[in-house]
């Protein structure tokens, strides 16, 4: 199955939206779970990236790195996107699995949303924190007020992640459950 994967991945890449034509469904999916990782790998360079900045507030750095990460984004999305129209083509139980893939997507979309927002309450949460330790009495006192209402927010806004990542989970298992069936019979699938 992981030679299935890498080939799967390499017509896609090699031919572009005419190699994905060439894979049966089952090679679809695996082109979508191999675009998939990648976007996990992405995820964790980016919090990785957005925890350095934490340390040393370096902005210029913390840019480019949302820039990077929005490319990456954006191109593993166009992949997926033409994964989609695939098996939309095809009809029938595809179809459906186009429309599985499209629920995704739209997860993914909002998953960034959250992390973006979260990202901003986190540093804000990191600026009151530095805040409260001033000599200013009043500086201090504004700074504690506002910690406790970024970390309020930040809780909702974990909560909403943590329930967007579940149903992201939920999604791929059905898509898992699907190719397996399809590993067994991909003819009746496509």
């Amino acid at each position: 199955a992981q030679q299935e994967l890498s080939t799967a991945a390499q017509t896609s890449a090699a031919a572009g939206p005419a190699g994905l034509q060439l894979l049966g469904v089952g090679g679809l999916l695996r082109v979508f779970y191999e675009r998939q990782e990648a976007r996990v790998a992405v995820y964790r360079r980016f919090e990785d990236g957005f925890k350095l900045f934490l340390q040393v507030a370096e902005a210029n750095g913390y840019e480019g790195l949302v820039a990077s990460t929005t490319a990456s984004f954006s191109a593993i999305s166009a992949e997926v996107n033409r994964v989609e129209a695939e098996l939309r083509e095809r009809g029938g139980a595809a179809a459906s699995l186009a429309a599985t893939l499209r629920s995704i997507q739209q997860l993914e979309k909002e998953k960034l949303q959250i992390t973006a927002q979260l990202q901003i309450l986190r540093h804000g949460l990191r600026i009151d924190e530095v805040q409260q330790e001033s000599d200013n009495e009043a500086q201090a006192s504004a700074a504690a007020r506002t910690h406790a209402l970024r970390t309020e927010e930040a809780q909702g806004l974990r909560q909403r992640l943590d329930d967007v990542t579940g149903a992201i989970g939920e999604a791929l298992d059905e898509l898992r459950a699907e190719l397996a069936d399809g590993d067994a019979d991909d003819e009746d699938i496509g």
